[in-house]
């Protein structure tokens, strides 16, 4: 029988680059698992996930930290939970109430860190990025260049993007430039 492994999202890479002041890296989550209640289930998919993780159903456009998981908004009537995998018994106590995906291995994160992380991010996606409007620990669902996907911040001068893993090396390609630009527009080239 032939076994398949698993390669790293961007392997093929050299990760992490530096280009001027920001700093690209790969992501890595153990798991992703796509959790959406059925109607009228939601306060208890809420319970079940906050007695097992630490961590429930984030409001729109937030994220929510667990113990070894964060639950991210990813859309109306749904979360994605990643980090370490979700016990077996919260995963038998989820399936009647609510569809219940593995999405590991379905999604690339990249890191973008830096002091211009932001003038990066701003060349890509419609999104108010200033920190009053875009705090630490909120996610929007946007194009990120011409591709749909996910933006987080996770720290001041911090962001992760993810898209879908087929989008992986066009997402690292478009962020490379954008910071190689405002790289070049800081050196007064």
């Amino acid at each position: 029988m032939v076994r398949l492994a698993q390669t790293p999202i961007f392997a093929d890479t050299a990760l992490p680059y530096i280009i001027g002041t920001v700093t690209l890296t790969d992501v890595r989550a153990d798991f992703a698992t796509s959790i959406a209640p059925y109607r009228g289930k939601g306060e208890a998919v809420q319970l079940a996930l906050h007695r097992a993780i630490g961590a429930g159903l984030p409001a729109a456009g937030r994220v929510e930290r667990g113990s070894r998981q964060r639950s991210i908004w990813a859309g109306p009537g749904r979360a994605l939970i990643i980090g370490a995998a979700l016990p077996a018994t919260l995963l038998a106590e989820l399936r009647p109430l609510a569809a219940v995906t593995d999405q590991s291995g379905a999604q690339a994160m990249l890191g973008l860190t830096g002091a211009a992380s932001e003038a990066v991010l701003a060349r890509m996606v419609a999104v108010d990025l200033r920190p009053a409007a875009f705090a630490i620990g909120q996610v929007a669902l946007c194009d990120i260049g011409h591709m749909p996907g996910m933006v987080l911040r996770t720290c001041t001068q911090s962001y992760e993007l993810m898209v879908m893993r087929s989008m992986a090396a066009t997402l690292l390609h478009e962020v490379c430039d954008a910071a190689k630009r405002v790289a070049a527009s800081a050196d007064g080239g």
